[in-house]
């Protein structure tokens, strides 16, 4: 797996600097840079040392789609959980090279924001496989036990808004440390887990790279929540196609209702997210689509 990851780095054509915000235009890329990177703080050893993550690796690597598709000890744990019928929500390799920063307090739940009439939104779950030794001098997992059972907590931006605040969108309000734990692993090793936990990784302040695969699944019959606010706007999807909040059709542009947390000035944060909402394949037999949940 290492050594996929380290091709599909070493075929992409663009450099960091010369990389999009993911947010501002469609999906975030296959390759995404560190931001450290783009903007020239940090100047790694290779290409692949500045890599923050491979996004939607099933959607572009043959191996990680059987991976996480057709192998029976990833999908089978899955399915005792949700039940038969799955989709595949995301899939990524998550690289935190040597230097690079944290990935503060955040339910994964608190992007997707998915539900289900009768896990709630306890209805995701997500594999975190270690591909290096992860430990707390290189930024392993760090859980809030429990929290999953509150459903999900209010997320916020960070204040003032950068082209890269999409990263640190986190809890707004952090757990005491005291109450979190952090799971060091073993290449190989793998955590499954309530992506409604609360859950971060420390910045790597190692000299090691700290490589995982993270995939996370929803029973297919899951569905969007709304905004309580009910702020409704226009997304225009310049990538693909976007979903719609009754029938998840395709469609080139819909009026739609944000199902996320405002920012600290009251304005949606739906824009920057929207292309986290659409599932990436099904895993129940049926052909591998681009079908959202």
């Amino acid at each position: 797996m290492k050594e996929e990851i380290a091709n599909d780095v070493a075929a992409w054509p663009v450099t960091p600097t010369g990389l999009p915000a993911p947010h501002l235009s469609g999906p975030p890329p296959y390759v995404d840079f560190d931001p450290l990177v783009s903007s020239g703080q940090l100047v790694p050893d290779s290409k692949l040392l500045g890599v923050r993550r491979l996004f939607r690796i099933a959607s572009h690597n043959a191996s990680f789609r059987r991976l996480c598709l057709t192998d029976e000890r990833i999908v089978s744990p899955v399915r005792c959980i949700l039940g038969n019928d799955l989709k595949l929500v995301q899939s990524m390799a998550l690289l935190k090279p040597p230097g690079t920063g944290e990935k503060r307090w955040h339910q994964d739940q608190g992007v997707f924001r998915l539900t289900h009439p009768e896990k709630g939104s306890s209805c995701v779950v997500g594999w975190w496989i270690a591909l290096d030794t992860a430990d707390a001098d290189n930024g392993c997992m760090h859980f809030h036990p429990g929290s999953q059972h509150k459903g999900i907590v209010h997320h916020m931006l960070p204040v003032p808004a950068s082209a890269t605040a999409h990263i640190h969108y986190s809890v707004a309000e952090a757990p005491p440390a005291e109450e979190t734990v952090y799971v060091p692993l073993d290449p190989g090793d793998a955590l499954l887990f309530d992506v409604a936990c609360v859950h971060g990784t420390p910045a790597n302040n190692s000299k090691r790279p700290r490589q995982a695969l993270q995939m996370q699944y929803a029973p297919s019959d899951a569905r969007p929540t709304r905004c309580p606010r009910g702020v409704a706007i226009d997304v225009v999807a310049e990538v693909g196609a976007i979903f719609d909040a009754q029938d998840c059709t395709p469609s080139e542009q819909r009026h739609v209702t944000p199902w996320f947390d405002c920012d600290a000035d009251f304005r949606c944060t739906e824009p920057q997210f929207w292309s986290y909402r659409k599932a990436e394949a099904t895993v129940c037999g049926r052909l591998f689509d681009a079908e959202c949940i």
